[in-house]
């Protein structure tokens, strides 16, 4: 049975020490490490094809490799989606199958693994800014809250905030009010943050329009093999159709007894060539 969702102030409160917000937090602070090796792997692999391009073109199987290291490396970052957010993220059909230059042609027009490099290389500056704006919220809320604890122990006997020096109660209780609501406002970000992460990784590694069309590939093959199939078992039950009704209906006595219970109707059915009248009628 689902618990009916919290809301007022204990929704608030909840939310500081939910679940939820904890993983998303994670999350978030994860995504930076993922995105610092994405970044610096793709990112020399891209520089290494390119360089190699004028000595006869080798850097285009380069390219390709590098296209699929990125593929190779969506799936870490799937499961990482799935186990800290709860959002699952199909993965696109890898490129095709056969010889090496249709497989080659097949990695470097694909899709999917082009997303797949773009998603590698902004893992970093978008993990950077998530993790500095998670960071910070957080840490400063605790410091605001916590202020009256430590600023006579500073230098000046108080804190120094743009210019301003903080150690008197008024100024204090405002920096506790301040961190509160800061607080409280955290958990709303952060998951806020994630949910906006998680739209980029659907978008740029989710199967989009390949697997719209492999799907309407697999749905189009199935109803021909159905099609040809009902065609086969047509022709071959024809004959046993055709042979059944040019049986004579005199042959199915037993059955003449069943059809003569339905009236007329039943045997103008039966024999449409012959008329029938109900008894006493001319």
């Amino acid at each position: 049975m689902t618990p009916a969702r919290r809301s007022g102030p204990g929704a608030v409160l909840h939310a500081l020490v939910s679940a939820r917000t904890w993983l998303a937090f994670v999350h978030l602070i994860a995504g930076f490490l993922v995105g610092l090796v994405t970044f610096t792997v793709l990112l020399a692999l891209l520089v290494t094809s390119v360089s190699l391009m004028p000595v006869f073109l080798a850097g285009i199987p380069m390219l390709a490799g590098t296209l699929w290291v990125s593929l190779w490396m969506a799936y870490p970052e799937r499961g990482r989606f799935a186990v800290l957010l709860g959002n699952d993220i199909p993965a696109p059909p890898l490129p095709g199958s056969g010889g090496w230059v249709r497989r080659l042609w097949a990695t470097l027009s694909s899709g999917a693994a082009w997303r797949s490099v773009l998603y590698g290389l902004i893992r970093f500056p978008l993990s950077t800014l998530q993790f500095l704006l998670v960071t910070v919220v957080w840490s400063l809320a605790l410091v605001l809250i916590t202020a009256p604890a430590y600023t006579w122990a500073l230098p000046g006997g108080g804190a120094h905030i743009a210019g301003h020096l903080i150690r008197y109660p008024g100024a204090l209780i405002t920096g506790v009010l301040a961190g509160l609501v800061l607080l409280l406002a955290a958990p709303v970000l952060t998951r806020w943050m994630a949910a906006g992460d998680a739209a980029v990784a659907r978008g740029l590694l989710g199967s989009g329009r390949e697997e719209l069309t492999a799907r309407i590939g697999e749905l189009e093959t199935s109803r021909a093999k159905v099609m040809d199939a009902a065609e086969v078992h047509g022709q071959r039950h024809q004959p046993l159709l055709c042979a059944v009704v040019q049986v004579p209906l005199d042959a199915h006595p037993l059955h003449l007894g069943r059809i003569h219970d339905l009236g007329p109707a039943g045997l103008q059915l039966a024999d449409p060539g012959r008329q029938f009248f109900p008894a006493g009628a001319e």
